[in-house]
């Protein structure tokens, strides 16, 4: 294949032609760098097209994000990106997504748990006062309470 001037990736993009650019890439003093990335069924020849890929990786950067408002969103994305690749085997995976996945489960629990403590206190207050008004004052002030703290 000598057509190697292309405008737009839509024309490589076939099973014809990328396997061939891909190898040529990959031996090129630009592309050499990231021949480690890529573990191919075969093996990957000079002037050959490329074996079809095994496997392959690489690095993904995040700009500077301020809280969980920010990163959970963009995780998610991350996450819906890779899901929509038509392979069997796919994942990612950085250490900052630990501390991210924490925030994710903090912030659903937090909510779930104050509404349990809520109905729990409810209850014990209905039981131990055994009076429905007192018992919805209670649970007004806790509410206050609560919100004066979280926010």
């Amino acid at each position: 294949n000598t057509k190697t001037n292309f405008s737009s990736w839509h024309q490589f993009a076939n099973e014809k032609d990328f396997p061939l650019l891909l190898s040529d890439f990959l031996f090129s003093s630009h592309g050499s760098q990231y021949k480690a990335n890529f573990k191919f069924e075969g093996e990957l020849i000079c002037n050959q097209a490329a074996p079809r890929i095994k496997a392959s990786k690489f690095k993904l950067g995040y700009f500077k994000l301020q809280g969980p408002e920010e990163h959970i969103p963009a995780r998610s994305t991350v996450t819906q990106v890779i899901n929509s690749a038509a392979s069997p085997y796919k994942f990612s995976h950085s250490k900052v997504y630990a501390a991210w996945e924490t925030d994710q489960i903090i912030g659903y629990e937090l909510w779930r748990n104050i509404g349990l403590a809520m109905v729990c206190v409810f209850c014990v207050t209905l039981v131990l006062l055994c009076n429905i008004q007192i018992c919805i004052m209670v649970i007004l002030i806790v509410a206050v309470t609560l919100t004066d703290i979280v926010g």
